[in-house]
């Protein structure tokens, strides 16, 4: 909703400019700030302020977990809304998209957090996260995360670009914890507390390089 979240868009000046939301990115005309995770985002983005119109809302979370190969064709969006059509509303921030597949990803869709548009001399929201985490990449998928654009020609009223992060499964194993790993025991087994892709599985602890996992015992 307009001016809730963590990075929201708050106190609008004297003039009622309101303030772009933030998330990935700053929000624009000296708005929100940014907040969460660029390895492993799940946050929701966060409203736009406004004196006398709405500000935008901020952009939703999609997570997708996939044990075998994914291939994205469409659209996959969780922009940030833009101001209502009156003076000087804030855009919400971009939201956040987090895909792993153990598979291949392939595909030649899209994914976008942008952050949404403010209205007048309002600030854009910044844009917010992407984190795509692969066994091999064969896609030509489009990742956007721009902040969003405020009216008044002015740069420092455009929210700032998010994050997109991307990675691979092929360290997993290794005994090093990295990336986007939990835990790292030096397989690739489940079932013994750090998972096939190198997290840690519920009832557990791991601890060191490589990983020791313990069953968590209540006493």
């Amino acid at each position: 909703n307009p001016e809730t979240g963590p990075g929201k868009g708050t106190g609008a000046d004297g003039s009622g400019y309101g303030k772009g939301a933030g998330y990935g990115g700053t929000g624009g005309y000296w708005g929100g700030n940014v907040y969460g995770s660029i390895t492993a985002p799940t946050d929701i983005g966060s409203g736009g302020d406004s004196t006398w119109t709405t500000g935008g809302r901020g952009g939703g979370a999609i997570r997708l977990d996939v044990s075998v190969n994914t291939t994205i064709n469409g659209t996959v969006s969780a922009v940030g809304g833009g101001a209502s059509a009156s003076w000087y509303g804030g855009g919400g921030s971009g939201g956040s998209v987090y895909i792993t597949t153990t598979g291949t990803l392939s595909g030649s869709g899209s994914l976008s957090v942008n952050g949404g548009n403010g209205n007048y001399y309002g600030g854009g929201g910044g844009g917010g996260r992407i984190a795509l985490i692969y066994n091999s990449d064969d896609s030509s998928i489009t990742k956007t995360a721009y902040g969003g654009i405020s009216p008044s020609n002015n740069p420092a009223y455009n929210g700032e670009t998010g994050t997109i992060y991307t990675n691979t499964f092929a360290g997993c194993g290794d005994g090093i914890v990295d990336g986007f790993e939990t835990c790292d025991d030096g397989d690739t087994d489940s079932g013994d507390g750090c998972s096939s892709t190198c997290t840690l599985e519920t009832g557990y602890t791991c601890t060191g390089e490589p990983g020791f996992c313990t069953l968590d015992v209540c006493t």
